[in-house]
């Protein structure tokens, strides 16, 4: 398809039949990791089905940007495709009775650029931009995690703290 957008269902692992959760983690699904929610899986079939060129997006728990359970298709995401634009909508009330807090992301299948972050809309509904944020620099952080927030000086902070700093687990023993 030229494009694939939608509203996935949001559905924990633990509200998954055990048989089911063993089907999706067999292979088929390789986003299918941790305690992982069907949104990501829809995400990953929204991919497959998306041709080269073509645009994805969904709208998502802004979950989605950080949990390890989304890790493997923020992976694929991030080194295999462009996640050209993400909708920051935690501030609006987008659906009445829901307790999370939705962001939607475009993603550009089969091309590289950095992303642009879209911090909801104004009164007049028009678009307001808040940040370019560099794709490359997700690729480097711990489980692809995405960060609204980053800047250059954020990056320069955090690789500061981990070239100046050592595990504790080579000091101390952790078990």
């Amino acid at each position: 398809f030229d494009a694939v957008i939608g509203n996935p269902p949001y559905l924990n692992i633990e509200r998954i039949p055990d048989d089911h959760a063993d089907y999706f983690r067999g292979g088929e699904y390789s986003s299918a990791h941790r305690r992982f929610d069907a949104y990501v899986l829809f995400g990953e079939k929204a991919l497959e089905l998306t041709k080269s060129k073509g645009h994805h997006s969904y709208i998502v728990p802004d979950k989605f940007l950080s949990e390890t359970y989304a890790s493997k298709l923020r992976q694929e995401v991030l080194e295999n495709h462009a996640l050209g634009r993400i909708f920051d909508l935690r501030e609006v009330n987008v659906f009445e009775d829901a307790a999370n807090s939705p962001i939607v992301y475009v993603v550009n299948k089969d091309v590289e650029a950095d992303v642009t972050v879209v911090d909801s809309l104004n009164e007049e509904e028009e678009v307001v931009i808040e940040n370019e944020l560099p794709t490359n620099d997700f690729k480097d952080i711990d489980e692809y995690r995405i960060r609204l927030d980053w800047s250059v000086s954020t990056k320069e902070i955090v690789e500061t703290i981990t070239s100046d700093s050592i595990p504790a687990s080579r000091i101390l023993y952790v078990s």
